[in-house]
């Protein structure tokens, strides 16, 4: 076993050695803060592909604090090795093999705040002990990294230690299977002291849990700790939580990072830069074959989760709120509410006077949440029984609207989901299903952590909103084939289509229409015929809370030149009315034109999905 690896090491450092005297004659000129890369936003973007982030795999990243040098850990083979790059001569180095690695397994590299040591996990031999995963230190010096020192007990031992993370004073945080662990893996702490670094402390049940709690990134002032953990609840095989500290010092409870860092995916190995600008981690596709890349995004995420969290710290609790079933004029308030959480909103407040003056209308249907006699959210459903046409037909069932509750009462949303469901429960309700978007701030993370799952027919971005923002100007493509609506010729024809569309009754659909025929907001309503039958039909009007917002309510065509003249002559027709914006939905089959929807100059503005919960 070791005559192997000794051989195997010497082959990496021949390697090694090899690639250090080759020139960079086919690596890119890369100059500026991180490689020239542009600046991430709140969305996670993979970092500096095909430079660090490869099709081999790539995890733990650091930065030094004056940004000029690079450390990461990459995967080939059966070995990982830390990789690293700096700037010299005003250009950064192509990655290789940091000249304190290549010979054993190295990997979960991270800088001191100082920028003078860097620890590491390896499993280089130390004497009396087996190869396992050990905490080892290099330091900066005037020829270099020093040869890499093992940290030693207490904080090394017969177990795996790895993941290690420095804070300005010294305090080494990693994570290790200790007899007094909580779960499967614990997250310690060891303070420097005197030149030796102290017996380990469980960081409790604030950060850890039951399950596999690792991978910590510590704050250089130990003001917040990221880790990766197995715990349920998360989205995937692992996701990134964050604990505060309190005014006291003691950790917070630590909370899910929610959908802007967390995927189905992998998340883990987290950082942040010391200059507090990026947060960078890894993600890790279980169907690429293990395959992770380094990602990166805007650290500013921390602190809104900060303010996010001690708003709900200090709101009012469950015990403050009241629930109430529908009453006359609670519509109104609904309709504030719908507006504040999102000021794009498309649904008409006439479909809360057409659900709620129904005759089979269920007060218990939709509830209403209050503080202080305030309405502060709500949250409505329609139940759904068995027959032809019905979207939901596996026995008794309901479609819920996921809880719209108003900024700094978060905790009235999970109050009303509780309430609901058990609502429903009473109701012998067996599954319930709800749209979920990208548009509606938290949406898909409070379905999931009720524990509802993606529709395998309608995963999220089975339908993605475009947005045209019509200061570009008219868009130039001939329309000869459109024709504007003619009730007493294309009415009929028009309402079976929206009525198989939308699964709703013909007669329905024909009132819909003809809605739409009387409403003065109305900007498009055209339809394509081809040797006499409906090859195209679209409708659009302004957003009732917003009429220099335009959307498309309805729109389907037969072949990609009827739907590029339907998105045409309406974006022309907005600019003519001087409206702001346009909105289209790509949905299903339609998601075939997506291509062609970009390519007229739309931008992504966000996606949708419906997701179900089966009840006991």
């Amino acid at each position: 076993m070791k005559l192997k690896a000794v051989f195997l090491g010497i082959g990496f450092l021949i390697v090694f050695m090899i690639s250090s005297c080759t020139p960079q004659a086919n690596f890119p000129v890369l100059k500026g803060p991180y490689l020239g890369q542009n600046p991430p936003g709140k969305t996670p973007e993979i970092f500096a592909p095909g430079i660090i982030s490869t099709p081999a795999h790539e995890y733990s990243f650091t930065v030094s604090p004056d940004g000029s040098e690079m450390f990461f850990t990459r995967h080939i083979g059966e070995y990982s090795h830390i990789y690293y790059t700096k700037i010299e001569n005003g250009r950064w180095t192509e990655p290789r093999v940091a000249p304190f690695s290549g010979k054993f397994a190295d990997y979960d590299q991270c800088f001191a705040p100082d920028g003078n040591s860097i620890y590491f996990v390896s499993d280089r031999p130390r004497p009396g002990t087996p190869f396992i995963g050990d905490i080892w230190c290099t330091t900066r010096t005037v020829n270099g990294w020093s040869a890499p020192k093992n940290i030693g007990s207490p904080v090394n031992t017969d177990q795996n230690e790895a993941c290690p993370s420095i804070t300005k004073d010294g305090t080494l945080y990693f994570h290790a299977v200790y007899p007094d662990g909580i779960g499967s893996s614990d997250i310690y702490a060891s303070k420097y002291l005197d030149g030796t670094f102290s017996k380990p402390v469980n960081l409790g049940s604030a950060v850890n849990s039951k399950h596999n709690d690792s991978n910590a990134f510590i704050a250089p002032d130990e003001s917040y700790i990221i880790f990766g953990s197995r715990r349920p609840g998360g989205f995937g095989n692992g996701d990134l939580y964050i604990s505060f500290r309190d005014k006291y010092g003691e950790w917070i409870e630590a909370i899910h990072m929610g959908d802007r860092v967390n995927s189905e995916h992998f998340e883990y190995c987290p950082s942040v830069s010391l200059d507090g600008k990026f947060l960078f981690f890894t993600r890790r596709d279980s169907s690429r074959n293990r395959k992770g890349d380094i990602y990166w995004m805007d650290a500013g995420i921390i602190e809104e989760l900060r303010s996010e969290l001690n708003r709900k710290m200090n709101s009012p609790s469950p015990s403050e709120y009241v629930i109430k079933t529908y009453e006359s004029g609670f519509e109104k308030y609904h309709k504030k509410i719908g507006l504040e959480v999102s000021k794009n909103w498309a649904w008409p407040f006439e479909g809360f006077t057409e659900i709620y003056s129904d005759p089979n209308f269920d007060p218990e249907t939709v509830l209403s949440c209050f503080k202080d006699n305030e309405m502060v959210g709500f949250v409505s459903l329609r139940l759904m029984g068995e027959g032809p046409g019905i979207l939901i037909n596996e026995g008794v069932a309901a479609y819920l609207d996921i809880p719209r509750v108003i900024s700094g009462f978060e905790d009235a949303a999970d109050l009303l989901m509780k309430k609901i469901i058990q609502t429903l429960k009473n109701k012998g309700v067996k599954l319930i299903r709800t749209r979920v978007s990208t548009m509606r701030k938290n949406s898909i993370e409070l379905a999931k952590r009720w524990g509802f799952k993606p529709h395998e027919d309608y995963p999220l971005g089975y339908k993605i909103y475009y947005t045209y923002d019509l200061d570009k100007g008219k868009l130039d493509y001939p329309t000869n084939d459109l024709q504007s609506f003619d009730r007493d010729y294309d009415l009929e024809d028009c309402s079976l289509g929206v009525s198989t569309y939308f699964r709703m009754p013909k007669e329905r659909a024909k009132n819909w229409i003809l809605g739409f025929e009387s409403r003065e907001d109305l900007i498009s309503h055209y339809v394509i015929r081809e040797n006499g039958k409906l090859a195209g039909y679209c409708v659009a009007l302004s957003n009732p809370h917003n009429e220099d917002i335009i959307a498309t309510y309805y729109i389907e065509a037969a072949n990609e030149d009827y739907m590029k003249q339907l998105i045409v002559r309406t974006v022309n027709d907005c600019i003519e009315r001087n409206k702001k914006l346009y909105l289209i939905d790509i949905i299903g089959h339609l998601l075939k034109y997506e291509k062609l929807v970009k390519s007229l100059g739309f931008d992504n503005a966000a996606t949708r999905g419906i997701f179900e919960l089966k009840l006991d």
